[in-house]
């Protein structure tokens, strides 16, 4: 594989990544949350389901989810920011350019 095709697949896997971080930000903030000791109310009420258990799990709190939506969408909004000063940098950088 020459450089160049090296180079590409290097972009093409920070691209995915670029694309994917609201959703990793997301599912990790909760844990976050976690460790820093907030309170913890169960997203089911601690009801069970009819075979005995808890209907989303011992995990899943309000705090956690309320969150982890935060923080993606924090990320998802930051992203969209950047992208939009890096084309807005490229529309004067051909506006120079012209003269």
């Amino acid at each position: 594989m020459s450089v160049e095709g090296v180079l590409n697949v290097l972009k093409d896997f920070l691209f995915t990544i670029w694309l994917i971080l609201p959703v990793y930000i997301s599912n990790a903030a909760p844990v976050v949350l976690a460790k820093l000791g907030y309170t913890r109310s169960p997203i089911d009420f601690g009801r069970n389901f009819i075979d005995g258990r808890r209907v989303f799990g011992s995990h899943k709190t309000i705090e956690g989810f309320l969150f982890g939506t935060f923080a993606g969408g924090f990320i998802a909004t930051l992203q969209h920011v950047i992208n939009y000063l890096f084309h807005v940098r490229g529309i004067y950088a051909s506006m120079v350019d012209a003269f």
